[in-house]
């Protein structure tokens, strides 16, 4: 597993309309290390990756508007370099087999402890790392 830090400004885009379980996460990720961008609705979202690049996307799979998998294949499709996870308090196997097939590197249930989530975003970081676009390779 590798170790990002301070030093690696990995950039995380947090969208879940619920402010009780944003802000805490958006807290928690900060203390470990990450530049976090957090916003309430996809459109915002996607407001914010025109402005800004960002390394993972943390999706609620319920969202107002189109749901975290549509906006996760929206992205995908303009950012595919960029790492995501959809996280869920209504999780099925059949929303977790979508979400993945869309594109998400890990599916996670709420609530879960930040460790958990620190394991999953190593992971999603590193699996984008691994599998770099062809824009991102060096010559």
């Amino acid at each position: 597993m590798c170790s990002y830090g301070r030093s690696m400004s990995i950039r995380i885009l947090i969208v879940d309309d619920n402010e009780v379980f944003r802000l805490p996460l958006q807290r928690a990720l900060e203390a470990a290390g990450f530049e976090v961008i957090a916003v309430p609705s996809p459109e915002d979202a996607l407001d914010a990756l025109d402005r800004r690049t960002v390394d993972l996307l943390l999706t609620d799979h319920r969202l107002p508007g189109i749901d975290g998998v549509q906006l996760l294949t929206r992205i995908k499709a303009t950012h595919p370099a960029v790492a995501a996870i959809v996280m869920t308090a209504y999780g099925t196997i059949e929303s977790a087999v979508e979400a993945r097939r869309h594109g998400a590197d890990d599916y996670l249930l709420k609530p879960f402890e930040v460790p958990d989530l620190l394991r999953a975003l190593h992971r999603a970081l590193d699996q984008q790392k691994q599998e770099p676009p062809a824009h991102r390779r060096s010559a």
